[in-house]
């Protein structure tokens, strides 16, 4: 593959993971089961494009792979995706507990579980506005 369509494969793949947490901010109580999977599958495959494309860049590029832009994207990328995997699993908890009788002390962990989805959001919102900080202010 040429430069071109990898530099557009990265792209679309970093867009789309900021659409998916915004998606996930807004419309995840309006979304069915299944379609939040859908999209989760998705952005899975987008997950592992990112660095694959990434590193092809690079690999094309006379990019110096020990430079700070490089080694903050590499490091931010593996927070971030830490932080993806939390919030998926938050996300289908709630799901589950959704799908069982409703009591005050499911109505708490899903509470619980809504607040720490909101923490882990705004934190992997601010970890990409700090990926592309580095994406930015390579030469």
């Amino acid at each position: 593959m040429n430069y071109f369509v990898i530099k557009v494969i990265h792209i679309i793949s970093a867009s789309w993971l900021i659409g998916y947490l915004a998606l996930n901010i807004f419309l995840t109580e309006l979304l069915t089961e299944k379609a939040i999977k859908i999209l989760d599958i998705v952005s899975l495959i987008a997950l592992l494009l990112q660095p694959i494309t990434g590193l092809a860049i690079i690999a094309i590029k006379p990019y110096n792979p020990m430079a700070l832009w490089v080694i903050g994207s590499m490091v931010a990328y593996a927070i971030l995706c830490c932080l993806w995997f939390s919030l998926l699993f938050f996300q289908y908890r709630s799901f589950f507990l959704l799908s069982k009788t409703q009591n005050s002390e499911i109505s708490t962990q899903l509470l619980n579980y809504r607040k720490c989805r909101i923490y882990l959001i705004s934190t992997c919102l601010l970890i990409l506005i700090i990926l592309y900080y580095f994406m930015t202010s390579r030469p």
